[in-house]
């Protein structure tokens, strides 16, 4: 499950925050021994900490917070697929457990979107989320680059180590 799920959240955190220089970390396993689910936190070099949570067992909020000094960015639910952006200003608190919850429910969180509409900016990804990939791909290949500025090679082998790592904590 870390391999599978784990990744795409610790690429976010390090393409946000930066590189980890050290993780806490549970790890859930079934009777067979095989993960699935993990909380993880990273406390990254430039002083950030990304609080992040993976499972196959439970369904979970599924978005993404970013708060400073100067406020929030929320990437609305589902978060890879997202398509609305929230931004609040500083103090502005977190939503709840209770919302966080709550909004894990596919109805409620399609409630939630419809709410979102008037406070959040849309950002449509057309036909398909995956467009958007395809085309950097192609206009990475096109230009003869073996390595995307976004994903790099380096951040690649870095989230296999905090897998890793995850694993035999």
């Amino acid at each position: 499950m870390l391999a599978d799920r784990a990744v795409y959240p610790l690429m976010l955190a390090l393409i946000a925050l930066g590189p980890v220089r050290g993780m806490r970390c549970s790890v859930d396993r079934d009777a067979a021994g095989i993960d699935v689910a993990a909380r993880l936190t990273l406390d990254h070099a430039g002083g950030g900490v990304s609080d992040l949570a993976v499972s196959f067992v439970e369904r979970l909020d599924n978005s993404l917070r970013i708060v400073g000094d100067g406020g929030a960015v929320e990437v609305q639910p589902p978060l890879l697929t997202a398509q609305r952006l929230r931004f609040t200003g500083p103090g502005r608190a977190a939503p709840s457990p209770l919302w966080r919850h709550a909004r894990q429910n596919p109805l409620v969180r399609r409630l939630g979107d419809l709410g979102s509409r008037g406070s959040a900016r849309w950002h449509p990804f057309g036909a398909s989320p995956y467009a958007h990939e395809i085309e950097h791909f192609v206009a990475l290949h096109r230009a003869g680059a073996i390595e995307s500025p976004v994903i790099s090679h380096a951040r690649t082998v870095e989230v296999a180590r905090l897998v890793e790592q995850a694993r035999r904590l």
